[in-house]
């Protein structure tokens, strides 16, 4: 059964494990269990999804209950109106805060397009663990928004400013990911979607959905010893807008912006 995060007549929101599908797709042919079955399975009814997660993220995932409420809710996201937080672990010691604005591609297209994804430093860690001849291995757990919609886009903007995600297989740093995974023991990607917040197209209340953190993060919480959920609840509740000036991101790929 998969955990309901939200319901209502229009929308439903679960929270999906990493590994899951979020439909049956033409990459991975031989793979059948998927999201959307499942959850149409479970309610009795069709869902259409509003936004895809990879196959590795898990998190906050939005459905529809018909075609026109995911027209609708299509809208919103092309418009930036419905506002997604992931939580990653990641390489090395980040900045504060900071926004990257490198151009993607797919590895359904070649064509680049505009990408923007801002993120802020919640905790700097230090594993008890040598690392090319250092005592200590340095992580960085980060707050992250894309801004746009773009193929792997938090996973590609944080390799290109070499603060690659943990347990990325695709975009990550391959030796980094087989260092770490050695003394946690397990095989996860650490990019988590936290939350989501839109305003209901039918009732224009706030919906806030929120997913706590996976089981599969309780074993880098004790090598690091560091409050990961509280960490993480502590900057959604006092997150405030972000002034962000759209002409400095298109000169820098990577600098800092204002929360006020």
């Amino acid at each position: 059964m998969l955990d309901i995060l939200f319901q209502d007549k229009d929308l439903l929101a679960i929270h999906k494990p990493a590994g899951l599908l979020v439909h049956r797709s033409n990459v991975a042919m031989d793979i059948h269990e998927n999201a959307v079955d499942q959850l149409s399975a479970q309610v009795g009814a069709p869902v259409f999804p509003v936004h895809r997660l990879d196959r590795p993220t898990s998190g906050v995932l939005l459905f529809a209950l018909s075609a026109t409420m995911a027209n609708s809710m299509a809208e919103k996201m092309q418009q930036n109106e419905i506002k997604k937080w992931y939580v990653t672990l990641v390489r090395g010691l980040t900045k504060p805060s900071g926004h990257i604005t490198k151009a993607l591609s797919s590895e359904y297209s070649k064509t680049t397009k505009s990408a923007i994804s801002y993120y802020r430093t919640l905790e700097h860690c230090l594993a008890p663990i040598s690392y090319r001849g250092y005592t200590t291995t340095p992580y960085s757990l980060v707050l992250a928004s894309p801004q746009t919609g773009r193929t792997h886009q938090l996973r590609q903007h944080f390799a290109h400013i070499r603060h690659y995600i943990i347990g990325d297989k695709k975009h990550g740093d391959v030796k980094q990911n087989k260092h770490a995974m050695q003394h946690l023991n397990q095989h996860t990607m650490y990019l988590h979607a936290c939350q989501l917040q839109f305003k209901h197209p039918i009732t224009n209340e706030e919906v806030t959905i929120k997913a706590p953190l996976p089981a599969t993060w309780n074993k880098v919480k004790e090598l690091l010893d560091v409050d990961f959920q509280g960490i993480v609840d502590s900057a959604l509740l006092s997150h405030q807008p972000i002034t962000f000036d759209l002409a400095i991101a298109e000169q820098q790929e990577c600098t800092h912006y204002v929360y006020g």
